[in-house]
């Protein structure tokens, strides 16, 4: 909002992911890959007639607390906003062998 409460319409608000593997994207279940290959870290959203910008993360691999930190930004704005998502690790689902033999095992499973 302006100094006079009055929204902020059609501004172009950058957001970028600034810690984790995260991306992000401009609609709920719609990965965003702005170059055709890859998931987006940086998205540039235009406020809605109401001032609102607004953009879904996917969390990255990395867990605990501020794993996942991302950040709004426009110059009309005076400061950016910093948003932060904490993660908790889950049981182990798989072990992937990282000596290029691309070896997979299930979790329990029987040789």
């Amino acid at each position: 909002m302006n100094a006079a409460g009055e929204p902020l319409a059609n501004l172009h608000i950058n957001f970028d992911v600034l810690r984790s593997t995260g991306s992000i994207s401009a609609s709920q279940g719609t990965p965003s890959k702005p170059n055709g290959l890859t998931l987006a870290r940086n998205l540039q959203i235009t406020t809605d007639p109401f001032g609102r910008a607004q953009v879904w993360l996917k969390v990255g691999k990395q867990a605990g607390l501020g794993a996942n930190v991302d950040k709004a930004a426009h110059p009309a704005l005076g400061e950016d906003f910093t948003f932060t998502a904490s993660t908790q690790q889950g049981a182990v689902a798989k072990v992937n062998a990282d000596m290029g033999t691309h070896q997979i095992a299930e979790t329990n499973a029987q040789p």
